[in-house]
């Protein structure tokens, strides 16, 4: 499955990178709001894996601008979030998110939700 993993934070992006190509997963990394969007004009994804808060825009206006973009296309959307009151947000956006994680969150939490999807 093809996934595109955003974060503000490069590390993070790259740790779980690392970590999703090794479940066997075909990731594309990018490092925030405006290089996720260059990414997912020119490829498609399955998942897409984003932080909310980044400093050029929200996880879920980012989604809304790739279903936008694709509309064709069914993409999983989840959000990661160390901030718990983001579910207000989703609350607000109905069919917008398909789920998300509390940040710190434990790889193997990753990993199961991402597998309820494949």
């Amino acid at each position: 499955m093809k996934i595109l993993v955003v974060d503000d934070n490069s590390g993070l992006v790259r740790t779980m990178g690392k970590v999703l190509a090794k479940a066997g997963y075909e990731v594309t990394q990018a490092n925030g709001f405006h290089e996720a969007l260059d990414k997912a004009s020119s490829q498609k994804f399955e998942i897409l894996l984003t932080d909310f808060d980044m400093p050029e825009g929200n996880g879920i206006e980012l989604i809304k601008r790739y279903r936008e973009k694709n509309r064709k296309q069914k993409i999983v959307a989840l959000i990661m979030t160390a901030y718990p009151e983001v579910e207000l947000e989703i609350a607000k956006n109905p069919g917008t998110v398909d789920g998300f994680l509390l940040k710190p969150f434990l790889v193997r939490e990753l990993l199961d939700m991402l597998k309820r999807y494949h």
